[in-house]
Parts: C-alpha cells; sequence; structure tokens
C-alpha cells in the first residue's frame, strides 16, 4: 500500500518533514490570511461608524442621522407610520464660549446631549447636526408626540441645574417641530426628509425671531394640542 501511494518508492525522512511543512504553511498562511481579512472588515466598520459619530458627545453627525433618516422614511412611507422631527438648537451658544472658551462650551455641549438622550425614546433618533443644533426623530410617532416631546425638552433645559457648571449659567434652547406629509407619499425619501428639514428649520426660526426658549410647531406638524402653553404654529 505504502508503494502504491507513493508512486513506487519510498519516501525519505527529510521528504516526508518538507510536505509536512509545506501543508503547514499553507494552512497558516491560509488562517493569517483570514485573520487579516477579519480584521481589515472590522477596522473598515469602525472606522465607517467614527466618520458617522461626532466625537465631543458621542452621538451620530449630520451624516449618520441623514442615512439613518432616510431608511426611516422609506420605511414609514411604505407602511404609513407617521414620523416627527425636532431641529433643536441651543441660545446665544456663541455667547458662552465667547465669555467661558470654547472647553467651557465643549462642556456645555456634552451636558446638552445628556439631557437629550435623557428625554428621548429609545426607538427615537438623536443627532448632533451642527455646532449647536441638535436633531431628534421620533419614529412612528404623530404630531402630538412631537409637541410633547419638544415641551419636555425644553422644560428639561430650563429646570437643569446649570448653575453648578458656573454659577449664574442658565442654558435653553429653540425647537422647531415638523412631521412627516403622509399626503405626499410616493416621493422620493430624500425628498421628504429635505422636506421636514425645511419645516423644522423655518418653525425654529420662528421661535428665535419670537424670543427663544420654547418650541414651534410647523404646519405639518400644527394640528396637537398645546401642552405647556408655550407653543405657537410656524405659518
Amino acid at each position: 500500500i505504502e508503494d502504491a501511494i507513493l508512486g513506487g518508492r519510498l519516501m525519505h525522512i527529510d521528504e516526508v518533514t518538507g510536505i509536512a511543512m509545506h501543508g503547514a504553511f499553507l494552512f497558516l498562511g491560509a488562517w493569517i490570511a483570514s485573520r487579516l481579512s477579519s480584521e481589515f472588515r472590522t477596522k473598515v466598520v469602525k472606522l465607517e461608524d467614527h466618520a458617522k459619530r461626532d466625537p465631543l458627545t458621542q452621538l451620530p453627525n449630520r451624516r449618520g442621522y441623514m442615512e439613518k433618516m432616510r431608511e426611516e422614511i422609506a420605511r414609514a412611507e411604505r407602511f404609513a407610520w407617521p414620523i416627527s422631527i425636532l431641529v433643536i438648537d441651543l441660545d446665544h451658544f456663541k455667547m458662552i464660549n465667547d465669555e467661558h472658551g470654547h472647553a467651557f462650551g465643549d462642556a456645555v455641549l456634552a451636558q446638552s446631549a445628556q439631557i437629550l438622550r435623557d428625554s428621548v425614546g429609545p426607538v427615537d433618533h438623536l443627532a448632533r447636526v451642527g455646532g449647536e443644533e441638535f436633531a431628534v426623530s421620533a419614529v412612528a410617532a404623530d404630531p402630538q408626540h412631537g409637541a410633547e416631546l419638544a415641551s419636555r425638552i425644553v422644560r428639561r433645559f430650563r429646570q437643569h441645574p446649570w448653575h453648578e457648571m458656573k454659577p449664574g449659567l442658565k442654558v435653553t434652547c429653540s425647537i422647531g417641530v415638523a412631521a412627516l406629509d403622509t399626503s405626499r407619499a410616493g416621493s422620493s425619501p430624500d425628498a421628504s426628509l429635505s422636506r421636514m428639514l425645511d419645516d423644522a428649520d423655518r418653525a425654529l426660526d420662528e421661535v428665535k425671531e419670537s424670543g427663544r426658549n420654547t418650541y414651534a410647531l410647523a404646519e405639518s406638524a400644527a394640528g396637537a394640542p398645546a401642552t405647556d402653553g408655550s407653543q405657537r404654529v410656524a405659518g
């Protein structure tokens, strides 16, 4: 049997050793290649995540938020789910940076992000989409829920003990609220998202022009009842 397998002759010990080592190297090479490929994929995933995440607050950035919302809007329009979007701006944040420095301003942003985390629901999407601007998307939530969430966030900013960070410090926010227009279903998710953000921005501008430290609803979300007496409807 041995002679038949080896082509009619016996192999020397060094030949057997060579074949064994060659096989071992092939196995080791394949194993290393597999590990490197797996590690490369892991690094790529981490780099992609970092590219979509704000390093200061560890929230998704604008890019990550927009990608996620395109998916959510496409799903919402397919199944007729409501979505409310809140665009949140910290009031007079430039003054905080000018008076206390950018490092302190970063601390205020980080604390603001934590207040928002504590305010939104587990399925809501929260992101930092600009310097002092945040966005929240409440999926499967009607305009009334968007108004209630905006009211809760405004109230929590008002009630937060900011003086513990610096005596006399007060940080408030202004919010514009918009809702997905289900009557225009069939348009692209990009177009729907763009309309919602434009609506929310216009409502936010109205809040800023009328004194800040409250929220306003765009026409797409105007059916929600007042919850704290501070609501105004953006026309």
